[in-house]
């Protein structure tokens, strides 16, 4: 038997002897006579060699065999021929145990991956050697995995072809996205392709993936690597950002119209007979928004919830508009046909301007009007 398979073996055993004593049940099946960790061995290369010629299989799976073959009262399997197996695991936890020792003299760095010790760190970071399985080398693997962990890597590159296709041409970035978005395959393949032939490598996945569907959004070729490939990736994605934010503000605009349409009937016959109101003095012309359009325009231009709110809608309340007399809105007004006084009197952005208090009491002496109409 070889050092490697002597390894696995003693892996093997160490866990059914944990096993065995922690459940009593497995104890009595752990100690059948008929039973044999040589047997149990060569089971579970059996049920390996089935997946294929060289294959990694997850440390759970292989327990789980090995405890299958003790619980079940018979367990037929062909033999399979002479192989080498190499337990990661095991591999991984010599390492580890091996580090501890250096770090407890002062020799080995921290793990790159965090304070707690990751058993499949095996990138030469807290030992100087080690080694993979033949057809993680084969699907790209060559130490140097950035921000992923092996172990993390390693469970890409045995079920996903796309995450071999990222690692061998470099583009460390778009690999990384891939496993934080839990191996989602994602939609920019041929762009992705395109990147590769124009060696151009993916430093901001995040924002790279934002722009290419800004590009779809706008019906741009995102088979074209004049857009697929930017010099200058933010200045490229926040022009387009900035173009579909405009593209939006027109459709709240025109949404705005719309629902001011459905409202106008009903806002005249409740607030009609104020519309005549208008006062003012030397520099300040206060008067009653007449329309539903004009107050989703006084909304808009002066940056605040007139609108959006349902003010129209509210039969207790009036909104009157405080311009000078060039026609340029300084502040909006709520009086309360209630209680007939100043409710709020807001400028741009909800500010207050140097002219509201004389709005407020511009509007409270000239209260009598409206409560006359009433």
């Amino acid at each position: 038997m070889s050092e490697k398979n002597k390894q696995f073996k003693e892996v093997i055993k160490a866990y059914l002897d944990k096993r065995a004593q922690e459940d009593e049940l497995f104890a009595k099946a752990y100690a059948k006579a008929e039973k044999g960790l040589d047997a149990c061995c060569k089971y579970i290369i059996s049920m390996a060699r089935k997946l294929g010629n060289a294959v990694a299989v997850p440390d759970e799976v292989v327990y789980g065999w090995a405890v299958h073959y003790y619980d079940e009262a018979i367990v037929d399997f062909d033999e399979a021929p002479a192989c080498e197996v190499q337990p990661v695991v095991a591999q991984a936890e010599k390492i580890t145990a091996e580090a501890t020792a250096m770090r407890e003299k002062g020799k080995a760095p921290r793990n790159r991956y965090g304070y707690g010790a990751d058993k499949y760190d095996i990138n030469g970071i807290i030992y100087p050697w080690g080694g993979v399985l033949p057809i993680l080398r084969r699907n790209g693997y060559r130490c140097n995995v950035g921000r992923l962990s092996p172990r993390e890597l390693f469970k890409m590159l045995l079920k996903d072809n796309e995450a071999e296709m990222l690692l061998k041409t470099g583009q460390m970035d778009l690999l990384y996205l891939k496993w934080k978005r839990s191996y989602r395959m994602t939609p920019y393949a041929h762009a992705i392709k395109i990147a590769n032939r124009n060696k151009y490598f993916v430093r901001d996945a995040t924002m790279w993936i934002d722009y290419l569907e800004l590009l779809d959004h706008f019906g741009l070729d995102t088979h074209n690597a004049h857009y697929v490939c930017p010099k200058d990736l933010k200045g490229a994605h926040d022009r387009l950002l900035s173009r579909k934010r405009k593209e939006e503000a027109k459709k709240r605009a025109e949404e705005r119209m719309r629902e001011a349409a459905r409202w106008e009937a009903e806002y005249r016959e409740k607030k009609g007979m104020y519309f005549g109101i208008v006062f003012g003095n030397e520099h300040i012309t206060v008067s009653v928004v007449q329309s539903v359009a004009d107050m989703a325009e006084e909304g808009a231009k002066m940056r605040h919830c007139v609108y959006e709110n349902g003010y129209y809608k509210k039969d207790d309340s009036l909104i009157l508009s405080a311009r000078d007399h060039d026609g340029n809105r300084i502040e909006t007004i709520e009086v309360s046909l209630k209680t007939y006084d100043v409710v709020q009197s807001r400028g741009v952005c909800n500010k207050n301007t140097e002219w509201h208090n004389e709005i407020v009491n511009l509007v409270r002496s000239n209260m009598h009007l409206i409560r006359g109409v009433a």
